[in-house]
């Protein structure tokens, strides 16, 4: 993901986008960086056939997001999806 990519929050799931239902849109406003931070990872339960949210503390890739409502948000590769 490169700078003015437009994206969303969300995971990506088997290759295939999950997006959040908040509905932001945002733009990315300069290169990603390493650093440390909480990304949340999607898990599906083939048992219950159920998604499931865990909490990630660790080093990963992040940016800075613009969102639409005017603030700007460091946030992990990982919890974004492009916006086609």
């Amino acid at each position: 993901m490169i700078p003015n990519t437009m994206v969303t929050k969300g995971w990506y799931y088997r290759k295939s986008p999950i997006t959040c239902t908040e509905n932001s849109i945002g733009i990315i406003i300069n290169n990603p960086y390493w650093g440390l931070t909480i990304w949340e990872k999607l898990k599906f339960s083939k048992k219950t056939k159920i998604y499931s949210i865990e909490d990630v503390h660790e080093d990963t890739m992040m940016t800075d997001v613009l969102w639409n409502g005017n603030y700007i948000e460091s946030i992990a590769l990982k919890n974004l999806v492009v916006m086609s």
